[in-house]
C-alpha cells in the first residue's frame, strides 16, 4: 500500500506518532534519513518480501535461513559473554543483540564512550551498527541480525575492530 498527497508535510506529521528515539538520531546526516516520512520506517511491503523469500527458498530453506540467523545471533552473543572487554545488557529475545564495550581508561563515561566509538566506527566503513539508549541513559550498540550473508568470521571481526578502536580512545 502507499499514500499519495499534495501536502508533503502531512507525510511527516501521519509518521511522527513519537517512541522512535530508539532508532532516529540527531547527527550530521540525519537530514537523509527518509525512515522518519516512512509509513512504516525500514518494513516496506513486507508480506511481499516474505512470500518472495519464502517462493524463493521454499518452506524447509526458509526455517533453516531462520534457524541460521538465530544461531548467528547466539554466537554473536557467546562472544560477547566470554570477553571481559564487552557487556551484553539484555538476553536475546529475538535477533537483536544488544551490548556494550568496555573502556579500558575507567575515567572515561562509558555511555558517551559506546556513542562516540559508534561514530567512529560508522566513519570508518567497514561496519554499519545501530545504537540505542533506555529511558535511564544507558547508551549501547544494537546488533540486528538480518544479513543473511553475514557468518561468525565477520562477528569476531565486528568485535576485533570494536575493541580496536576502543584502545585508540
Amino acid at each position: 500500500s502507499f499514500l499519495l498527497t499534495k501536502r508533503e508535510a502531512s507525510i511527516f506529521a501521519a509518521n511522527s506518532g513519537g517512541g522512535s528515539q530508539y532508532i532516529f538520531h540527531h547527527y550530521e546526516n540525519s537530514d537523509y534519513d527518509s525512515g522518519r516520512e516512512s509509513l512504516q520506517c525500514g518494513r516496506k511491503v513486507d508480506a511481499l518480501k516474505l512470500w518472495f523469500m519464502w517462493k524463493s527458498r521454499g518452506t524447509k530453506g526458509l526455517g533453516e535461513f531462520v534457524d541460521g540467523q538465530f544461531a548467528k545471533a547466539q554466537y554473536l552473543k557467546n562472544q560477547i559473554i566470554e570477553n571481559p572487554r564487552l557487556r551484553l545488557l539484555f538476553e536475546p529475545e529475538f535477533l537483536n543483540v544488544c551490548f556494550q564495550v568496555i573502556p579500558k581508561n575507567e575515567s572515561l563515561e562509558i555511555n558517551q564512550f559506546n556513542l562516540d566509538l559508534r561514530f567512529k566506527l560508522v566513519k570508518e566503513g567497514k561496519f554499519l551498527i545501530n545504537y540505542s539508549s533506555d529511558s535511564d541513559g544507558t547508551i549501547y550498540f544494537r546488533f540486528v541480525m538480518t544479513n543473511s550473508e553475514t557468518q561468525n568470521e565477520d562477528l569476531d571481526y565486528l568485535i576485533e575492530e570494536l575493541l580496536k578502536l576502543s584502545d585508540e580512545f
